[in-house]
């Protein structure tokens, strides 16, 4: 049996203003989890390791929250971006 509660691959990615940590386990259609308020992406370990023999799951921190790190000064926070 595998362990799932490990995410199978972690990383950053460049995103404007910022550099997101994001993680990524399981096999199958992406389902993306994406943390609100004062959460990140561990907030979802325990439901993405119960999801991850049906779906991709992929969880990242939101800007300028936990490991994912803005490239200068806080400002307004876009949905679009």
């Amino acid at each position: 049996m595998t362990d799932r509660t490990t995410p199978a691959r972690t990383g950053r990615m460049k995103v404007p203003g910022a550099t997101l940590y994001y993680e990524v386990r399981g096999e199958g259609p992406l389902l993306l989890m994406m943390p609100g308020g004062s959460a990140d992406a561990g907030i979802y370990d325990r439901m993405a390791a119960r999801l991850a023999d049906r779906w991709t799951v992929a969880a990242f921190d939101p800007h300028g929250y936990s490991r994912s790190v803005l490239d200068g000064e806080t400002g307004d926070q876009r949905v679009e971006v």
